[in-house]
């Protein structure tokens, strides 16, 4: 009942540009300065939420989040681009050292590939990489690395067709403490614009 809004005074500077012709390049050096964080605090000895043991949204404190962060586009040849992102961030609960800021990994990586065979198909490999993470002051989900795959074909302009795989290795991992994300998937789809 008395939880605070959070504020939150937010620092970035950075760089967008074209460092070679098709090339798109960002890097950004960013600082929050966080007031009344909000996260959901668990009962003492305890990682989930049950009917038995609550837990509860509240205030954590003031925090820090200093970070980086990466990226470049480009093309290799008239039918390959790649790509990736990197993130780090610096967590800090500056109010209360004691408890863990949650659900937030401390690196990201991100890598992208785009193969165009012809002009009407391309297919997409996109690996996402995150390094551990607290779920509670006592519970660290461990890092996972995924692999997407998806082919698209565009016989008209208003129309793609796409399938594709989603954790291609079935990769065992969690956001969430208790939370599994989905396994290997398989999936269709068909886009009209109009």
């Amino acid at each position: 009942p008395g939880l605070r809004p959070e504020e939150s005074t937010n620092y970035e500077i950075g760089y967008q540009g074209t460092p070679w012709f098709g090339a798109k390049a960002s890097a950004a050096v960013f600082y929050n300065d966080i007031s009344d964080k909000i996260q959901t605090v668990y009962q003492p000895g305890k990682s989930t939420c049950t009917t038995t043991a609550k837990c509860q949204t509240t205030n954590v404190g003031k925090v820090h989040i200093t970070g980086l962060e990466v990226g470049l586009t480009t093309p290799v040849n008239r039918w390959l681009e790649v790509g990736g992102n990197y993130t780090y961030l610096d967590l800090e609960n500056v109010s209360n050292p004691g408890t863990k800021l949650t659900d937030i990994p401390r690196e990201k990586l991100v890598l992208h590939a785009t193969v165009h065979p012809t002009a009407l198909v391309q297919v997409i490999a996109f690996l996402e990489s995150d390094s551990g993470r607290w779920a509670s002051n006592t519970v660290k989900l461990g890092g996972f690395t995924t692999l997407n795959l998806k082919a698209s074909y565009a016989p008209r302009p208003d129309l793609t067709l796409e399938a594709g795989i989603n954790n291609l290795s079935d990769q065992n991992y969690s956001l969430a403490d208790g939370y599994p994300s989905p396994g290997r998937t398989w999936f269709a789809n068909a886009n009209y614009r109009f």
